[in-house]
């Protein structure tokens, strides 16, 4: 059988036999490639004889590819990448959320077209990694993914720490991103003054939607839920204890329990949009 691989050596074509698949002559540059291809057929020699001790088949393909270091025996990095997806997939709705989920999930892609575009190739041997493929993968997301610095540091991460699981797991003697640094650049937020949430609550809208919006924003800032908690929350999940209404649920996120006292406020944007009510939903 026969499987083609680049052996990522160049040389005018002036100076190839081809006949003899060897650089003609005895330039240092002749000698330079003759030695690396020498070495190249030493280790396909080896990797040869090492698979025929165990298989009673050995196709071209299977020695190309223990040479490259795809394989059974070695990880590549889409398939490590899938293992950790179904592996946080399995935490989902016990201590980790269906959007963190995603987000790890989109990183995956985003490697995975990276390879594309850059290798020509559908997925590479970790034994491949140098700590030029993170730089560059970063340098992708910005020219052609556009994306800004806090999420191509998210996606860094992730392809970081895919790597270095396999690391500590031993399917990679080394961790070639271990030196890796990137910033997030995260801005300080900024925080709305008293004033100004009155000066919000306090605005028309004439569009019903925009009306909606803010008062749910408002909902937000006087009891810190955020939206997709507010969007679960159900008329069961308030109570009266005490002689006043309560708050009682779990962060959609953490499914971390919490309570919340409803000021006069909150009260009013909930009594303001019973008619949205549906199957229990407060904001149905």
């Amino acid at each position: 059988t026969v499987a083609q691989f680049s052996c990522k050596q160049t040389i005018p074509k002036t100076l190839w036999d081809a006949k003899g698949n060897r650089a003609k002559g005895k330039s240092a540059e002749a000698r330079n490639v003759n030695l690396a291809l020498d070495n190249i057929k030493a280790q396909i020699i080896k990797h040869y004889q090492r698979i025929s001790d165990r298989e009673a088949y050995v196709t071209a393909e299977m020695v190309r590819n223990a040479y490259q270091g795809v394989g059974s025996e070695y990880e590549t990095l889409i398939k490590a990448f899938d293992k950790d997806c179904a592996n946080f997939l399995k935490r989902v709705g016990k201590d980790r959320s269906i959007g963190t989920y995603k987000v790890m999930v989109r990183a995956r892609n985003y490697v995975a077209a990276f390879i594309k575009s850059f290798y020509r190739r559908t997925d590479m041997s970790m034994l491949e990694l140098t700590p030029d493929f993170i730089k560059e993968f970063a340098a992708y997301l910005t020219a052609e993914r556009g994306l800004k610095n806090a999420t191509i540091w998210l996606n860094c991460m992730w392809l970081k720490g895919v790597v270095m699981r396999a690391h500590y797991n031993g399917l990679i003697p080394r961790n070639p991103f271990a030196q890796f640094h990137i910033s997030p650049n995260v801005k300080e937020r900024e925080y709305l003054t008293e004033d100004e949430i009155k000066r919000i609550m306090a605005h028309e809208f004439d569009n019903p939607t925009l009306a909606l919006v803010r008062d749910l924003f408002i909902f937000a800032c006087f009891t810190a839920l955020s939206f997709v908690d507010m969007k679960e929350l159900t008329t069961d999940e308030i109570v009266e204890v005490n002689g006043e209404k309560w708050i009682l649920s779990k962060r959609h996120k953490t499914n971390v329990p919490f309570q919340v006292k409803l000021l006069d406020i909150p009260l009013q944007i909930i009594e303001r949009y019973k008619y949205l009510s549906e199957d229990r939903l407060v904001f149905g």
